[in-house]
């Protein structure tokens, strides 16, 4: 079995344990109510989910803890090597990290997550990288990390409590980064500093912001601004 999808199961309050299968390529789930947890059982072994390109949660509204901010340690639960594309949407309840490494992650969708704070520490194969409704501390994540090198897209929007990018520090976007769009953060006041000086940016949108933020300063020609 390849692809396997859990919809809008409301009276299970805990995932079976889909690590066993071993060819599993496409995993969504969604719409369970009842599942509060996702623990060790999931994962079954470590050699689990070796296969597993695709995962997709959404609307799992009353999701509190992941194996990964539950204590464990990262030898003790599986690390997706093959996983390419990661959605999470829709957790409000959801704290704590991601998983600490994910090696093959290109494309990775944060939306309405507001309790999760922190991205994976290794992901040296993302591209692209969205956050919608979202808190500044994992925005904040973006300027701080090193491990960025290939992150091409980024999107951030609807984050209504943003203030700034950077944490009393300059502050600098992934060197490689070639698309920025932020949109419908009214509070924003400070962008990433060296944004003239990111050599492979073709693409910065910035729409929704007051008029006096002031942030043309910032911005060449090539930009677009939009109040």
């Amino acid at each position: 079995m390849v692809q396997v999808e859990l919809w809008n199961c409301r009276q299970m309050t805990s995932l079976p344990p889909l690590g066993l299968l071993k060819s599993l390529k496409k995993l969504r789930i969604g719409d369970m109510r009842g599942v509060k947890e996702v623990g060790v059982e999931f994962y079954e072994d470590d050699s689990c989910f070796s296969c597993l390109e695709e995962l997709e949660i959404r609307n799992m509204r009353e999701w509190e803890q992941w194996a990964w901010s539950n204590g464990l340690g990262e030898d003790s639960v599986p690390k997706f090597p093959k996983l390419h594309q990661l959605q999470i949407r829709n957790c409000p309840k959801l704290v704590g990290k991601l998983p600490t490494f994910l090696p093959s992650l290109e494309n990775l969708f944060i939306v309405d997550c507001p309790l999760l704070v922190e991205l994976p520490k290794v992901l040296p194969s993302l591209t692209r990288l969205h956050f919608t409704k979202c808190l500044e501390a994992i925005l904040r994540s973006v300027t701080n990390s090193t491990s960025l090198t290939s992150l091409k897209y980024l999107v951030i929007g609807l984050c209504d409590e943003l203030v700034s990018l950077v944490d009393g520090e300059p502050g600098l976007l992934p060197c490689n980064l070639e698309v920025l769009n932020i949109y419908g953060c009214p509070n924003l006041k400070e962008l990433p500093s060296g944004l003239k000086d990111l050599k492979s940016l073709k693409d910065l949108t910035i729409k929704g912001l007051p008029p006096s933020r002031g942030f043309a300063a910032q911005l060449d020609s090539s930009s677009y601004y939009e109040l």
